[in-house]
């Protein structure tokens, strides 16, 4: 077993590196290495761990933060877990967590609460009410977002019945809108979930589950759930839009902001547009534009007379030195180009216009002088004839 000496960063003391099996030149090598990377021995850790508990323990106490219960380094330890969530928790809600980075820290919106939900400052004083060290030490690998969405779940805020259900009613009263020949007493209650439409409908109903798939919602936990693009338009709108649907179709809805209310009633919402062109930004057909429309919808036939047109399931690919014909196609059948798309198009026509241009006619090609004299005939001294051809 070789043996080398690393010198630690912090004391300057002289600590054995060991190594099973190998030369002491590898073990030289890998203490001048640990050297190189800051070495720091294992007893100057321990003190640094302590410090920075410490410090977490200082701060926790300066926001009011109430006191944990368990073992001394249970204790300590979780002191920075939770000082580092809380930390994590004021980053997302600040906005320097984003795309993802707020993903990787936050959690996705299938399994972590929204930053824009309603109850979120609820749910953040249960995280931060919580005393128990080991329950931090068992969520310390846990994303911040999911955390507080499984508090949510475990303890939802209560409601002072005795006290305000009169008041829940009324609320209630007012926010429903009963079409003039309804289907079915039972309401569809639509709200939003950041950028998610959910629709709560207690009823199994083949015509509304119909009304729902062809409108692109799909059946997750208890709800009907559309999770809306940027293709998608304003999600005031598309609410507005499903609840207009609905009411046209003979059900109750209820919708508490009142100006999307106002719009489902009116039908004055900005339409949905389902026709895109835009820009293929990986994959085979990188570079090139994707021609994408409604599932209601087929403009198939029509988009395949482009020029280079490539049928890319589900959609088709077009060539953007096809621009001239591409722009003609959107403004006659109502697509509409998105900035990525729109680059490609003005790209190939820039191309286009800086490109040298020539007048070449073609070069006669030479061609073989004919001659008068026939070329002389090669006959063969001794000519045999078949005995079947003899008379």
């Amino acid at each position: 077993m070789a043996k080398a000496y690393a010198t630690c960063a912090t004391t300057g003391c002289h600590h054995t590196i060991s190594l099973f099996g190998r030369n002491q030149k590898d073990a030289d090598c890998k203490a001048e290495w640990a050297e190189k990377q800051g070495f720091i021995c294992t007893d100057c850790q321990a003190q640094q761990r302590e410090a920075e508990n410490a410090k977490a323990a200082e701060a926790n106490q300066a926001q009011g933060l109430p006191e944990l219960t368990g073992t001394p380094k249970q204790i300590a330890w979780s002191e920075t877990l939770r000082a580092d969530k809380i930390a994590l928790l004021e980053k997302a809600q600040s906005g320097e967590l984003s795309g993802m980075m707020l993903d990787a820290y936050w959690g996705s919106s299938h399994n972590a609460i929204a930053l824009d939900d309603g109850h979120l400052t609820y749910v953040i004083n249960q995280f931060k009410n919580q005393t128990a060290a080991s329950w931090f030490i068992d969520n310390r690998e846990t994303k911040i977002g999911v955390i507080l969405k499984a508090l949510f779940i475990k303890q939802p805020p209560a409601i002072n019945t005795a006290i305000d259900a009169e008041m829940l009613n009324d609320i209630k009263a007012e926010a429903t809108v009963r079409p003039e020949s309804a289907n079915s007493e039972t309401v569809a209650e639509i709200g939003l979930n950041g950028n998610t439409i959910t629709i709560a409908f207690p009823e199994k109903r083949e015509d509304f589950r119909l009304l729902m798939r062809g409108n692109g919602f799909d059946w997750q936990t208890s709800a009907w759930r559309r999770t809306l693009t940027a293709f998608n338009g304003n999600p005031i709108d598309r609410m507005a839009d499903i609840g207009h649907e609905l009411l046209a179709h003979g059900f109750i809805i209820r919708i508490y902001d009142e100006a999307t209310r106002l719009k489902a009633i009116s039908g004055d919402f900005e339409a949905e547009q389902t026709r895109w062109i835009k820009a293929y930004t990986s994959g085979s057909e990188k570079g090139k534009v994707c021609i994408a429309w409604g599932r209601d919808e087929d403009y198939y036939k029509a988009a395949k007379r482009l020029p280079t047109a490539k049928y890319v399931k589900p959609h088709l690919s077009v060539d953007p030195v096809q621009y001239e014909q591409i722009r003609d196609f959107a403004a006659v059948n109502g697509f509409s180009i998105t900035e990525a798309a729109q680059a490609l198009l003005d790209a190939a026509q820039t191309a286009k216009e800086n490109a040298l241009v020539v007048s070449v006619a073609p070069k006669p090609k030479a061609r073989k002088k004919a001659s008068n004299k026939p070329e002389a005939l090669t006959v063969p001294e001794s000519v045999e004839v078949d005995n079947d051809l003899l008379d």
